[in-house]
């Protein structure tokens, strides 16, 4: 029982719930990422190539020899990885990696969430981050998007949300989750009207 205790003082130190700590430790989790994936990276190889097909008109779900797997996105996608599919493989990879780790702590930092929760749900993410790292995956943008989707409608901004909502939906279906908290808005807001 000494312990627990010891350990909740030890994680009860301003350090732990300093909003700099987290954003070094959702930096660095790409960075060590990148650093141990570097030689499998098949996923971010499949998204690198979605842009050189769509630039080189072939076929983005032919299967080709640079990576070993079938691409599922399709051509809007090549303008969100442009950016990092135009540098060699290994910064982009670092650079798609921390874009992804950003706009995820980003949208987490907008939630309307006292400061506790909003710590509590960086320190639980931080584990499920560092995996979806390691596998190079979109999933991270699109659990970023659908929380900025929530936001955005929160604060009635229905331009950016609207923005969202599409952006998550063209690159993979999942981001028309978004569209469930404009009905729920709209919801609430008809109960203040009666």
């Amino acid at each position: 029982m000494k312990q627990i205790q010891r350990i909740s003082l030890f994680l009860q130190k301003p350090f732990f719930s300093d909003y700099r700590t987290l954003f070094g430790l959702w930096f660095l989790l790409p960075v060590i990422a990148t650093l141990l994936k570097l030689s499998k990276h098949n996923n971010f190889l499949i998204f690198r190539y979605v842009f050189w097909h769509t630039i080189e008109q072939t076929s983005l779900y032919a299967p080709y020899p640079e990576y070993w797997d079938t691409n599922h996105y399709g051509p809007f996608f090549s303008l969100v990885i442009t950016p990092f599919a135009v540098f060699p493989v290994q910064w982009g990879l670092l650079f798609w990696l921390v874009s992804l780790s950003l706009f995820l702590y980003i949208a987490i930092r907008k939630l309307p969430f006292p400061d506790k929760k909003r710590i509590f749900i960086y320190w639980f993410c931080a584990h499920e981050l560092l995996t979806a790292l390691f596998m190079p995956q979109f999933n991270i943008a699109i659990a970023a998007i659908i929380i900025a989707t929530f936001y955005c409608i929160e604060k009635e901004k229905d331009i950016w949300a609207a923005f969202f909502i599409m952006l998550g939906t063209f690159v993979k279906l999942y981001g028309i989750v978004g569209l469930a908290f404009s009905f729920s808005q709209n919801i609430k807001e008809s109960s203040y009207c009666h």
